[in-house]
């Protein structure tokens, strides 16, 4: 074994032990009796607001929230809708939901990063 490849084998332990006791969970879940409470989006500069869900295509998982704070749609993922097992959102219905501005997501300039049925 040459020299370089040894010292990294000894060290690579440690700095993966070192590294793994500084991470920690980004969003966790708190689940009080029957309710499941979400936290709030931890995307630094995410902007609270509020729509109307323009088209949900439930088969691709994706959609549009219309708002004044979002002007031209902001795109949704149901990875970004609050809740459990199949997420959805229902066009027509107002949510409640957080974006933060993007280049480009699908043609749209804004991107939801937390949204919930109001």
């Amino acid at each position: 074994m040459r020299p370089r490849t040894r010292l990294a084998a000894l060290l690579l332990p440690l700095l993966v032990t070192s590294c793994s006791s500084h991470i920690e969970t980004a969003q966790s879940t708190h689940s009080v009796g029957a309710v499941t409470e979400f936290p709030r989006s931890d995307v630094a500069g995410a902007i609270s607001a509020t729509g109307t869900v323009r088209e949900w295509h439930t088969e691709d998982g994706w959609g549009v929230i219309d708002s004044t704070s979002t002007p031209g749609g902001c795109w949704v993922s149901f990875s970004a809708v609050v809740g459990t097992g199949f997420r959805t959102l229902t066009v027509g219905r107002t949510v409640d939901f957080e974006w933060e501005h993007v280049t480009d997501q699908d043609g749209y300039r804004y991107r939801a990063t937390r949204a919930e049925h109001a």
